[in-house]
């Protein structure tokens, strides 16, 4: 038994690997069980966990071969840190599905300010500017939401099911996401909900109302 005690120096070393899994398992663990995280969130990780591990650059970095869109995960990443007047054309082209119309607020007339308040006002206007591409907020950064989705299918289908139309797995996979959000108000489900109602009443031959 004695061979096998670790020494010293092998403890120290132990200690040392036991810190560095933990920081891998508390970022493991945050990416796969918090919800709303952004991609900005994400980076934040990534480039701390480089900071104080190397040998992780090649896999974590933005520009890891991993990564199939740079680009494009560049561009998002300076929208959400509040630097889209930075972006590229090139940028901007990709970012443009995600583009919203924006109206100008209405600022106070520059006649009733003095020089410092003009100054602070235009500033002021310009953060409260609404968001060119708001929906890059809500961009999930991983695949945990298709993977649990698919996890939820193949328990829906079971061994004992496997006879189950596709149609009614759609159906009872349906009824197993919009269940959750009529609970918690039913009014966030608004058309979309009543039409999957009607949709499943047609399907299963029920008087849906």
């Amino acid at each position: 038994m004695a061979v096998l005690m670790p020494i010293r120096r092998e403890e120290s070393q132990l200690e040392t690997l036991l810190d560095e899994l933990k920081a891998f398992e508390s970022s493991s663990k945050k990416l796969q069980s918090a919800e709303g995280l952004s991609l900005l969130d994400v980076r934040d990780i990534f480039d701390a966990l480089i900071t104080e591990h190397s040998g992780v650059e090649s896999y974590l970095a933005p520009d890891a071969a991993i990564v199939q869109q740079p680009e494009f995960e560049d561009a998002c990443i300076s929208v959400l840190m509040g630097k889209a007047d930075t972006l590229t054309e090139q940028q901007r082209a990709l970012l443009l599905p995600f583009a919203a119309p924006t109206s100008p607020r209405q600022g106070v007339d520059d006649e009733e300010l003095s020089f410092v308040d003009r100054a602070l006002e235009k500033r002021k206007l310009q953060r409260e500017q609404p968001s060119e591409y708001p929906e890059i907020a809500v961009i999930p950064p991983t695949s945990n939401v298709c993977e649990r989705f698919f996890s939820q299918a193949k328990h829906a289908l079971g061994s004992h099911r496997q006879s189950l139309l596709p149609i009614h797995l759609e159906v009872i996979l349906f009824v197993k996401k919009i269940a959750p959000l009529e609970r918690q108000d039913r009014g966030r489900c608004g058309e979309s909900c009543e039409i999957g109602r009607r949709s499943i009443g047609a399907i299963l031959h029920l008087p849906f109302k």
